[in-house]
């Protein structure tokens, strides 16, 4: 038999064990750069580059701002996409001008109604300067940015703590690849004896580049069937990016090893290598100390995943309130202010007009209002100033640190914001129901005169006619709080759900009466409506005209929710790769160990010795210094669930991989002496 035919022999046996170590290990870390992908990028899935984000400060027709996104698409060839809620909760896509691609599953601006223009939109090119300027003309704020998808795989790489995990399981999987290659050593050996090392050198590296290519062209194409997006999209590019960077990393790893294992080859021992006499244990403690470097890692950055992944669960379950309210909206009534010619002032009594017949069309079930009191320090506001507020309020009667806690609400909010059981309380011979926390019971006269300031002054209503109840402490308020919640403006430090609040039920009919009540008008359409009243304003002419918009919060907020989920999932899909990462490392490890003692343990076997007693001997310092490693892991790691699963699975992993190994030890003896253990 010629050299060639006996370096393809001994390929064919490395591939047996290669060939699913490095399919396990491009896998893995694939994996990893999937869950970067699910953090940053799939939730664009449009073949663009560019982001550019729409927002204002000022109330527009969102009709208004979509037609001039048409119109100048159209002219300039440019399309934009856009997500968007449909009525039934699912996520739509939407495409201004051509969608040359297919991607989008609507063009007509009709499915745009009830959806805010404010948000996200994205294009493959840059928005021209014309289109950008129209839309400044009416109002709105354009934000401009390239996606840097090229760049988003790299974070697994040199990004904190996850890079210290990926490089030191990098590290385990190059010992293992190591241990792979030198397992088979003898026929290397025979191919420099016969001349063909270095072809068998150059079969191994294609090999594995190949196995690489596949594995990561395979999860690429799940990752895309399963995600249902377009394969030009950004998510898409982004993860093939993320795996082609992997597989260059790794490949140029894979060449530096079989390049010092062939150097190795070109100056080892003959005698002693045939003769298995050479020792492995610098080898072993290399690994070793990579598998607890990884540990350690794996245990901060699980501590950190958890973290995060609680606050997302936090976050997502402060917006579960909104699923209740899919059929509000809120409207843009635009209010007919007339300055006065004589002294310069606003007169709010056409606005007030125009807001009660607009509110004339609603029942007290229809339409929500809540909102925070005025009467207190804002917080943005100068040391002098703040000073001056609070003595103002102090002369009132009022406490700034207890006022701030005041929640005004309706009747319909309150039953909805999660307080069912209070709504019985409320009766409406009452121009106010406070419902005050036991914890600010010492405050009750400066809360009423803040009720009595902000709705009743100089209404003939006193102080002593608000109903007041005492409740117990911590109870939980949902705010409505939709601005805030919002996908594309999700400011965390507006709080859907509050603990401790003074709740005020005002009884709408007595504020729509009193004195104040051209500023209730005003505060009350900052609110949200059901569509009943919405189709009666629709049929009246003398208020028709003033309803500029009328959009869903809840689409962009169930949005929101979508995106909070997904990160929920991708921070699940992460920590069950570092789990398996982990395992793969203690279990490369293991069969390592007992691929280079199989001869040993099956002459063992053979001469009598209890098969336990030799396992424990051969294994047992490296199990017994890996598993104070997992004790302190687990110490270390924040979760008593996740302590418990790490653990046990680990200490699972090896029990079974024990197991296997003294099986098939005692099953295989004979083959253990002719020198074909292998597992």
């Amino acid at each position: 038999m010629d050299a060639a035919s006996l370096t393809y022999i001994g390929i064919d046996k490395i591939m047996k064990i290669k060939k699913w170590l490095v399919a396990s290990g491009v896998l893995i870390f694939g994996l990893i750069g999937v869950t970067q992908v699910m953090e940053s990028a799939q939730d664009i899935p449009f073949p663009v580059r560019y982001a550019t984000r729409i927002s204002t400060d000022t109330s527009l027709n969102s009709s208004a701002v979509y037609k001039v996104l048409k119109d100048e698409s159209d002219k300039f060839d440019v399309t934009l996409y856009r997500t968007f809620i449909d009525e039934n909760g699912a996520e739509r896509k939407f495409s201004f001008g051509t969608d040359a691609d297919h991607v989008a599953e609507f063009h007509e601006l009709t499915a745009l109604k009830d959806t805010s223009y404010k948000g996200m939109y994205y294009s493959a090119s840059k928005l021209p300067g014309e289109l950008t300027d129209k839309l400044q003309q009416l109002g709105v704020q354009v934000t401009s940015t390239e996606l840097p998808w090229y760049i988003i795989g790299s974070q697994m790489w040199a990004n904190g703590i996850l890079a210290v995990l990926t490089w030191s399981m990098v590290l385990t999987f190059l010992v293992s690849y190591f241990a792979s290659l030198n397992l088979y050593r003898k026929h290397w050996l025979v191919g420099r004896m016969l001349g063909g090392v270095k072809k068998t050198l150059a079969k191994s590296v294609a090999s594995d580049l190949f196995i690489m290519t596949v594995v990561s062209i395979v999860l690429w194409g799940v990752y895309v069937s399963l995600n249902q997006v377009a394969l030009s999209s950004l998510s898409s590019y982004a993860l093939l990016a993320t795996l082609g960077l992997n597989i260059v990393i790794l490949i140029s790893f894979v060449v530096l090893i079989n390049v010092v294992f062939f150097i190795i080859i070109q100056h080892n021992n003959l005698a002693k290598a045939l003769k298995r006499t050479d020792s492995n244990m610098k080898q072993n403690l290399v690994w070793m100390v990579g598998i607890l470097a990884s540990l350690a890692a794996l245990t901060l950055l699980m501590n950190q995943t958890v973290l995060n992944q609680k606050n997302l669960q936090q976050q997502l379950d402060s917006l579960k309130p909104w699923q209740k309210l899919s059929a509000y909206k809120a409207v843009n009534v635009s209010l007919p202010s007339i300055e006065d010619s004589n002294n310069g002032e606003i007169d709010a009594r056409a606005d007030t007009k125009v807001a009660r017949r607009f509110m004339d069309h609603f029942k007290d079930d229809e339409y929500i209002f809540s909102q925070d009191s005025t009467a207190k320090v804002p917080n943005m506001v100068s040391q002098e100033q703040a000073q001056f507020m609070t003595s103002q309020l102090k002369r009132d009667g009022i406490d700034s640190d207890v006022s701030k806690r005041i929640r005004y609400m309706n009747l319909n909010a309150l039953k909805l914001s999660g307080h069912q059981n209070l709504a019985g309380k409320v009766t409406n011979k009452k121009p106010a129901t406070v419902f005050l926390p036991e914890k600010f019971k010492d405050h009750k006269k400066s809360v009423l005169n803040a009720i009595y300031l902000e709705y009743y002054q100089n209404s003939g209503i006193k102080k002593s006619d608000f109903e007041v109840h005492l409740v117990k402490n911590n109870e939980k308020t949902f705010l409505f709080d939709y601005r805030g919640a919002e996908l594309y403006v999700y400011d965390h430090a507006r709080l859907q759900t509050d603990a401790n609040r003074i709740l005020v039920v005002i009884n709408m009919a007595y504020a729509f009466n009193s004195l104040g009540k051209d500023a209730t008008y005003s505060n009350v359409l900052n609110g949200l409506f059901k569509q009943p009243g919405l189709k009666k304003v629709a049929v009246d002419s003398s208020i028709n005209g003033q309803v500029e918009d009328i959009t869903s919060p809840y689409l962009s907020i169930q949005m929101q929710a979508n995106r909070l989920q997904k990160r929920i999932v991708a921070a699940y899909v992460s920590m069950a790769t570092l789990v398996i990462m982990q395992l793969f490392a203690i279990f490369q490890f293991l069969m390592n160990i007992a691929r280079k003692k199989a001869y040993t343990m099956g002459v063992k076997r053979l001469l009598g010795y209890n098969i336990d007693y030799v396992i424990l001997q051969e294994f047992g310092g490296y199990i017994l210094t890996i598993f104070v490693g997992l004790v302190v892991a687990g110490v270390m790691t924040s979760s008593i669930v996740l302590k418990n699963v790490v653990l046990g699975l680990n200490v699972m992993a090896i029990v079974i991989i024990i197991g296997y190994v003294r099986f098939y030890v005692k099953k295989a003896s004979v083959n253990v002496l002719k020198g074909d253990f292998e597992l």
